[in-house]
C-alpha cells in the first residue's frame, strides 16, 4: 500500500499506525519532528500503553528550528530520544511498529510532522514486512543506533541556548518563503485566525498562485469552503426568505462555482451564497431557462469570502446581459430621489459602491448615488456595492457572528435593492 495524500488515498497516515495490534515496540526516524509529530506518537503510546523503554526516537540535529528544546523535553518523557552525531545529514523517515502478533512498517518522505502527516504531499510505502525484511530493518536500527548519541540534560540546554539564533534561521527561511509567495494577499503568520471560523487556509484558497489550479488538494479544502458557506446559509436562510431573498434552486447551485470554469473565466477567486428573486421570475432573454448562468444575471444579495476577507454585497451586475442594468436605466428619472434618499440613510456603515475600472462612490463621504450609477454603470462592468472584513475582524470570528451580520447587512440593503432592482408583480 501507498500514500501520498488522505484526499486520493482515502485515509489519512496516522491511521494506519493504528492498524497493528497490541503494539509493544516503536522505533521511528525522523529527519524532522514537530510538536504535533510529537502528539501523533504520545496518542499512539497512551492507546497501546507502550512503556518508554520500548519506544526510540532518532533524530537529525536540525530536527525543528521552532523551539526545539521543548520538542526533546516532551519526548525526553515518553521515548528515549537519540541525535544523529553529525558528519552525514540523518535523513531517514522510517516508522517500524511491532505488534504481539504482526510488525507494520512505514517508509517514505513523511517526517513526523503535521506536514508530514496531513498537509503535503508525500510518497511512503505501508507494509507489514516479510521475516527476510525484518532482518534487514533490524540492522537498521542498529545502523542508527551506532549513528546517534542519547539525548540528555546537556543537549536539551545546548538547543535552549541557541534559541534565538534557530528562530532567527526560522525568520529567515520564513521571508524566502513570503517573497516565494509575494503575491499572496498576506502572510501565515500576519492574523491570528487560531479560534476565527474562517482559517488561513481557506483564505489561501483563492490566493494568486492558486485561483486557476484544480488540483486534488485544492478541491478538498474548497469543499472545506464550501461546507462553511453553506452552515452559515442553514443559520440564515429562513430568516433572508422573510425579506422576500431566495437562494438558487437547486440546492447543488446554492453555492458559487467550487472549480474553474467558463462562468468564472476558469478562476476560483471568491466563493459565496447569492440570494435574490424566486425561480419563476428568472427569465432570460424571451424564454424561461433554469440555469446557474440565468440567477448570476440577475441582482442579488450575497456573502463571500475572498483572498483578502469577507464581504457582504449587493451584487447589482455582471458585465454582459445583467437584466437589472436595463431595468434601472430605464427608470433612472423617476426613482434617482428615493435612491439618493436611501443611500442618505445608509451612511456610518462603511459602505462602497465598486464599478469595474471606475471611481468608487463611498456612501459615508458621496451625495448622489442615483448621478454615479448613471455616469459609470454601463455594459462591461461589474457593479456592486460592499461592504468589507479584514480576516481578523471580531465581527465574522464566530459563525454566529458572521450569521448576524449577514442579516443585519442584508436589511439594510434590501430597501435600495428594491428600488433599483426588477420584481415580478
Amino acid at each position: 500500500m501507498f500514500y501520498w495524500d488522505k484526499n486520493n488515498c482515502g485515509y489519512e497516515l496516522e491511521d494506519k499506525l493504528y492498524s497493528v495490534d497490541n503494539i509493544k515496540e516503536i522505533f521511528i526516524a525522523t529527519a524532522y519532528l514537530s510538536n504535533d509529530g510529537v502528539d501523533i506518537l504520545e496518542k499512539l503510546i497512551n492507546v497501546h500503553n507502550v512503556k518508554k523503554d520500548k519506544v526510540c526516537v532518532c533524530l537529525s540535529t536540525e530536527f525543528s528550528y521552532d523551539r526545539p528544546a521543548d520538542i526533546l523535553t516532551r519526548l525526553n518523557k515518553i521515548a528515549n530520544v537519540r541525535i544523529s552525531k553529525g558528519g552525514r545529514l540523518f535523513h531517514s523517515k522510517v516508522y517500524y511498529l511491532k505488534g504481539e502478533t504482526d510488525n507494520l512498517m512505514i517508509f517514505g518522505s513523511s517526517n513526523l510532522t503535521d506536514g508530514g502527516f496531513d498537509r503535503n504531499i508525500e510518497f511512503d510505502r505501508i507494509s507489514k514486512p516479510s521475516e527476510e525484511e525484518i532482518v534487514q530493518v533490524e540492522n537498521f536500527i542498529k545502523f542508527c543506533l551506532s549513528e546517534t548519541d542519547e539525548v540528555t540534560d546537556e543537549y536539551i540546554n545546548f538547543y535552549k541556548s541557541q534559541e534565538a539564533e534557530l528562530c532567527e534561521i526560522k525568520r529567515l527561511k520564513n521571508k524566502i518563503k513570503t517573497f516565494e509567495n509575494k503575491d499572496d494577499a498576506f502572510t501565515e503568520n500576519e492574523y491570528d485566525l487560531e479560534d476565527f471560523y474562517f482559517k488561513y487556509a481557506d483564505y489561501e484558497t483563492f490566493f494568486l498562485r492558486n485561483i486557476r489550479k484544480n488540483t486534488s488538494d485544492l478541491s478538498a479544502q474548497r469543499k472545506v469552503v464550501k461546507d462553511k458557506l453553506m452552515a452559515i446559509h442553514n443559520r440564515v436562510q429562513e430568516d433572508i426568505n422573510k425579506l422576500n431573498l431566495y437562494a438558487h434552486w437547486d440546492k447543488n447551485k446554492i453555492t458559487s462555482s467550487t472549480f474553474p470554469n467558463q462562468f468564472n473565466n476558469f478562476k476560483v477567486e471568491w466563493m459565496g451564497v447569492r440570494y435574490g428573486k424566486k425561480k419563476e421570475e428568472i427569465y432570460f432573454g424571451d424564454g424561461f431557462k433554469e440555469s446557474y448562468e440565468s440567477f448570476t444575471k440577475h441582482a442579488c444579495l450575497q456573502f463571500n469570502i475572498y483572498d483578502n476577507g469577507f464581504e457582504l454585497l449587493l451584487f447589482f451586475a455582471v458585465p454582459n446581459e445583467a437584466w437589472d442594468r436595463n431595468h434601472l436605466k430605464n427608470n433612472l428619472e423617476q426613482i434617482s430621489d428615493k435612491i439618493n434618499l436611501q443611500a442618505q440613510a445608509m451612511r456610518g456603515h462603511g459602505l462602497v459602491w465598486h464599478i469595474s475600472d471606475c471611481p468608487e462612490f463611498n456612501f459615508d463621504t458621496d451625495v448622489d448615488l442615483a448621478a454615479y450609477l448613471k455616469k459609470y454603470d454601463c455594459e462591461g462592468k461589474y457593479s456592486y456595492l460592499a461592504r468589507h472584513f479584514a480576516p481578523n475582524n471580531p465581527k465574522i470570528k464566530t459563525i454566529q457572528d458572521i450569521s448576524n451580520e449577514v442579516l443585519k447587512c442584508f436589511k439594510l440593503y434590501k430597501p435600495l435593492y428594491d428600488i433599483i432592482v426588477w420584481r415580478k408583480k
